[in-house]
This record gives structure tokens, C-alpha cells and sequence, in this order.
């Protein structure tokens, strides 16, 4: 599993995966450096207060607020943006490492996206939602560890496995085979949670996801796939 990992990782020196990377970071930058110019103009034009010095402090305040956003928003909307292009990801390490098995069928932009933003809404009201339990084991490291990466492992198997399955799979099919894997995807799940929670690389994070999962897909050797 952590070979593949590697080998995962390693496929972003492609030039065809490279290409999917800045395109998502071009527009990840250009979606969040708009809204953050529109929330500056906003505020440029607010005024709460008849005193000149606390309307530039709440303004100043305002366009610290501003940035804070941007950046802590940044790896989620390159991860949602990217999602866009996952479909070229699997086509491309499928491409390059299996050329001699059958193609997966080509998935359209919207139905990539669905799927991508469907996960990604559930990850994240999964994790709001036990967010008090999150506070609760603060104080037991182990404990709260194993959970956060417990429930976004089995979220994301889940997820990058239904991205790359149903690209030859009917759904249901996809998910009977995925019951039948579902530890060996819980855990190739936690690997990917563990790329989430590291800076930097959780901007990777979805393209080298995809191209794992490709390879984990590919050593099932799912018989109807064959």
C-alpha cells in the first residue's frame, strides 16, 4: 500500500498531471483572489461607525479576516476545483501504467464534479457534526487522532474509490465491490486523510488520491474489470 503510495506521488512529475495541478491552483487563485477582492470592496464601502479611527480598525480588522479566509480556504478549493480534472488523472495514470487493460468509460465534467462535491459536503458535515466529540478528546491525543483519521479513512476510500470504480463500473456494482474490500480501501482511506492533514501537501492531495486509488483499484483485480 505505501509503495503505490510513492508511486502515487510520484506521478505528479507527469506532464500530463502537472498540467491538472496548475490548472487547479490558476483557479483556485483566481476564484479566491475575486472573492477576496469583492469582500474588500465591500468593506471598503462599509462604514458602522461615526469615529473615522474605529471605522479603519474594523476595516483593517475586516482585511486581516479576508486573508485568514483565503488562505485556510485554499486547499479546499483547490481540492474541489481539482476535482474537475480527476477524470484526466485516472485517465492518464491508466493510460501509462495499464495500457493493455480496457480504458474506463469517460466521465463527464459534471458527473466527476457530482460525485467530487457530493464527498466533499459529506466530509465536511461529518466532521462539523462531531466536531464536539473532537473538543472532548482534545486532551487524549491517541484518541482523537484515531478518530479523525477513523472516520475521514473510511470517507475518503469511499469517495476516491466510487471516483475511479464507476469510470468501469456500473454503480451498484462499485459499491458490492467495494463491501467486498472495504478494509484494505478503509485503509488506503486513512492514507489519503494523512496526506489531507499535511500543509502543502493537502493542495496535492486529490490528484495523488486519485492516482493511488487507480493502483489500489487495479490490484483488486476485479474480475468484471479483467
Amino acid at each position: 500500500m505505501i509503495a503505490l503510495l510513492f508511486k502515487s506521488a510520484a506521478s505528479i512529475l507527469d506532464p500530463d498531471i502537472r498540467a491538472v495541478m496548475w490548472k487547479g491552483v490558476l483557479l483556485s487563485l483566481g476564484l479566491l483572489g475575486a472573492l477576496g477582492l469583492g469582500l474588500s470592496i465591500l468593506l471598503a464601502e462599509l462604514h458602522l461607525f461615526d469615529l473615522p479611527w474605529l471605522d479603519w480598525l474594523t476595516h483593517a480588522l475586516g482585511g486581516l479576516t479576508v486573508i485568514i479566509l483565503t488562505v485556510l480556504l485554499f486547499p479546499a478549493t483547490i481540492g474541489l476545483i481539482s476535482s474537475l480534472f480527476l477524470e484526466e488523472i485516472a485517465a492518464s495514470v491508466e493510460a501509462r501504467h495499464y495500457p493493455r487493460l480496457p480504458p474506463g468509460r469517460h466521465q463527464s465534467i459534471a458527473e466527476a464534479f457530482g460525485v467530487a462535491a457530493r464527498f466533499t459536503a459529506l466530509v465536511i458535515a461529518v466532521n462539523v457534526l462531531i466536531l464536539p466529540i473532537y473538543f472532548i478528546l482534545l486532551w487524549i491525543p491517541p484518541l482523537n487522532a484515531l478518530l479523525f483519521y477513523g472516520v475521514n479513512g473510511y470517507l475518503l476510500g469511499r469517495e476516491y474509490f466510487e471516483l475511479v470504480a464507476q469510470r468501469h463500473l456500473e454503480p451498484a456494482v462499485a459499491r458490492q465491490i467495494y463491501r467486498l474490500h472495504r478494509g484494505r480501501l478503509f485503509v488506503a482511506g486513512v492514507w489519503i486523510a494523512v496526506l489531507m492533514s499535511i500543509p502543502v501537501a493537502n493542495i496535492l492531495t486529490p490528484l495523488i488520491a486519485t492516482a493511488f486509488m487507480v493502483h489500489v483499484y487495479r490490484t483488486l483485480r476485479v474480475s468484471v474489470d479483467a
